[in-house]
């Protein structure tokens, strides 16, 4: 037998080795599936690399948010215990001065040597005068200096109760409203000027600040990788203010408003979605209509019967198609266009759509009105739920027409020829 070799390679062992064209073929596929092998696995680490790189940038930039709302807040609360300190040194100094202001004019009028009003009045008198005066001026001073007393009593306990008040919001922030976070995120989506941004878009949401009345709430949007803060003010439903420092009504008050806004977030997200999906419906409606009454752009889409008449009857025919176009024959238009469907697209064109009719239009339009018929551009579906698009040409009963009368006539009797 005689037995063609390639590939012959000599050993130092002096014996001969042989490889056919299958083996090199071999080698050669499995050199190019080891390629492969590794290239995909290059392509895995690149992905991985690139997803690892795109997560760290995501939670740098939440971290940086959290980081920006944590100082904003911390500074809010200092300015807003500095304002208050400030105010109550200006009312106690305010008041304090007025005080010694009084004490000094009593002192000074005790102090004022007495005139001599007659010069016959008796020493005994004038000396008992004196001393009733002094007993006056002592007690008025007495009755100041309790006064004053009194007054820094009333500020300092203010000013605890203050103090309470505000450890009382950062623990109801703490516990009624960082375990709500959803809640926050749909109230703050809800109340947005917008009203246009979505849950599903915001990563979280913190209360920057707190009152009786109102409350701020800011949240982290991200869509792709870029991320912006959003504050959103809040006024409360039913004011806390009464409810003074007990820690427990406030709880209780601020739960009460948290669930009413919540309710309330709800009901104007669903309604924001149901107005966005209607405008786009209303969007697509207007777009397919525009399709739908464009005239055709070359001659060759025209019916061979189609003709046009003069000026005039060119500018009625115009007339027409607007008006036909209107809302109050969209009817009649789409019974029409189903009565002459005559050219559908070859994959609705199958056996059973003929024979159980299952085609149907579900919105026509004018597209072109001429002197011998209309030109219809209608939007079908069959029984699989499949659109297309496709043209219905409709001629008119007695044929083509001179004049704008017998043009309008021709257009009426095919209108009532589908609506009764």
């Amino acid at each position: 037998m005689k037995v063609i070799m390639k590939n012959i390679r000599r050993l130092p062992s002096k014996e001969y080795y042989y490889y056919d064209d299958d083996d090199a073929a071999a080698k050669q596929e499995q050199h190019q599936r080891a390629l492969l092998t590794t290239r995909l696995e290059y392509e895995q680490k690149a992905r991985a690399k690139e997803a690892a790189r795109l997560a760290e940038r995501r939670q740098r930039s939440l971290l940086q948010a959290r980081l920006w709302l944590d100082d904003w807040q911390k500074q809010q609360t200092v300015r807003q215990q500095q304002r208050v300190t400030e105010a109550k040194q200006r009312t106690l100094l305010a008041k304090r001065l007025e005080l010694e202001t009084s004490i000094a004019r009593d002192r000074k009028k005790v102090t004022d040597p007495l005139e001599p009003t007659n010069l016959l009045v008796h020493t005994s008198g004038v000396a008992q005068r004196q001393q009733e005066a002094v007993q006056e001026a002592s007690r008025l001073a007495e009755a100041r200096q309790r006064a004053l007393l009194t007054t820094r009593l009333q500020l300092l306990q203010q000013q605890q109760k203050q103090t309470q008040t505000s450890v009382s919001w950062e623990d109801i922030i703490s516990t009624v409203f960082q375990n709500n976070v959803p809640a926050l995120i749909r109230i703050a989506c809800a109340y947005s000027e917008s009203q246009k941004i979505r849950p599903q878009l915001v990563e979280t949401a913190s209360v920057l600040s707190l009152t009786g009345e109102r409350l701020e709430i800011a949240m982290l949007v991200c869509e792709g990788e870029s991320c912006v803060n959003v504050v959103v003010p809040v006024t409360l439903p039913q004011s806390c203010q009464a409810c003074g420092s007990s820690q427990q009504e406030l709880r209780i008050c601020m739960l009460g408003n948290l669930q009413t806004l919540d309710q309330k977030a709800h009901v104007r997200i669903e309604q924001a979605e149901r107005v966005e999906v209607r405008q786009e419906e209303l969007q697509q409606m207007g777009r397919l209509d525009a399709e739908l009454q464009a005239a055709p752009e070359f001659q060759q889409d025209l019916p061979t019967w189609w003709t046009t008449g003069n000026v005039e009857l060119q500018r009625e025919c115009d007339r027409l198609k607007a008006i036909l176009n209107e809302d109050e024959f969209v009817n009649e238009i789409r019974l029409l266009a189903q009565k002459h469907l005559d050219h559908l697209p070859e994959w609705m064109s199958d056996s059973d759509t003929k024979t159980d009719n299952s085609t149907m239009v579900t919105r026509a339009a004018v597209a072109l009105v001429g002197s011998s018929g209309l030109l219809l551009r209608a939007q079908v579906r069959d029984k699989d739920r499949r659109t297309a698009i496709v043209p219905s040409a409709v001629p008119f009963y007695q044929g083509k027409v001179a004049l704008a009368e017998a043009l309008r006539s021709a257009v009426l009797e095919l209108v009532d020829s589908v609506a009764s």
